[in-house]
């Protein structure tokens, strides 16, 4: 998938369902860095003390936008472009969504999300 057009998908997604007033939706960015005291740096080598990871966003597999649906409903959304195929943690990530009564979809065209929130009446 092409950072481009996973942007213009997340656009897209966020400027028609961002505007409805029964949704809320948030970026849901995952990463992580070490952090620790840099005790030596050579050129893009940097030796930490006391390094430790720190993880960002919700969770590994965590979804691309998250938030509030129809009810107060978790809402959930995996955006994929191209021929971008879903991790083994994102699938668990959705379904998990799914079992506590949350909405999911993974999303390659802004009406996934529109068929979705229909599925359960919103």
């Amino acid at each position: 998938m092409t950072q481009a057009a996973h942007a213009r998908l997340t656009k897209e997604v966020m400027l028609r369902f961002g505007s409805r007033p029964d949704v809320r939706l948030f970026g849901n960015e995952t990463a992580g860095a070490w952090t620790g005291k840099m005790i030596e740096r050579s050129g893009q080598v940097v030796v930490l003390d006391r390094a430790s990871f720190v993880q960002f966003g919700l969770a590994k597999g965590s979804a691309d936008i998250v938030g509030i649906g129809p009810a107060g409903r978790f809402l959930s959304f995996e955006l994929k472009t191209g021929r971008g195929r879903m991790t083994d943690e994102q699938r668990a990530w959705l379904a998990m969504v799914r079992r506590f009564g949350g909405i999911s979809a993974e999303v390659r065209h802004v009406d996934d999300v529109e068929r979705a929130l229909a599925e359960v009446g919103g």
